[in-house]
């Protein structure tokens, strides 16, 4: 609670303060270079780390998410950086969709790795909201911007990233 608050209060701080601003809230955004505590590095580290054939756990598998590839974020930012339009309002940086369960994004990605994995479900994360996908109603109307990157190609090209620069370099590390 005290983290929603938190962001309730600092944005309706900075809409009184009458300067020019623009609050992005970014959801879901996912690619290279992400770090590993996130759910689609971390589904990419299981697979990879699992033998073909073998299971991989996956939390409140029913909960749904929209995602965004960084290549949309950025190109979202800098229209809304860039746009007067988007001046003094608040907008969602994130994906229209589609909305994907946990268990499906999970298969998305240890297809990408080319194993066959099965998924064990595992219990809700507790806490975890059942639903998490931004209204981008304002957001592409306002920037005239859709998402471009569809979901497979982003987890593959995140896949291929993690692959070369982070998993097979810690393989190599640890001889």
């Amino acid at each position: 609670t005290s983290y929603m608050l938190s962001k309730i209060m600092g944005e309706a701080l900075c809409h009184q303060s009458h300067l020019p601003m623009t609050i992005f809230r970014p959801h879901n955004i996912y690619g290279p270079r992400m770090g590993m505590s996130h759910v689609i590095p971390e589904q990419l580290r299981h697979a990879w780390m699992t033998e073909e054939g073998g299971s991989i756990p996956v939390y409140s598998p029913s909960h749904s998410r929209s995602f965004c590839y960084i290549d949309d974020a950025v190109e979202m930012l800098y229209r809304m950086m860039s746009c007067s339009a988007a001046e003094n309002e608040t907008l969602n940086l994130g994906g229209n969709g589609p909305e994907i369960k946990m268990k499906e994004l999970a298969a998305l990605c240890h297809s990408a790795t080319g194993k066959r994995l099965t998924i064990r479900p595992m219990p809700d994360t507790p806490g975890s909201p059942r639903r998490r996908a931004p209204d981008m109603t304002k957001t592409n109307t306002l920037l005239d911007f859709e998402s471009t990157v569809k979901l497979k190609a982003g987890i593959q090209s995140t896949w291929d990233w993690y692959q070369s620069n982070v998993f097979s370099v810690s393989e190599r590390s640890n001889c």
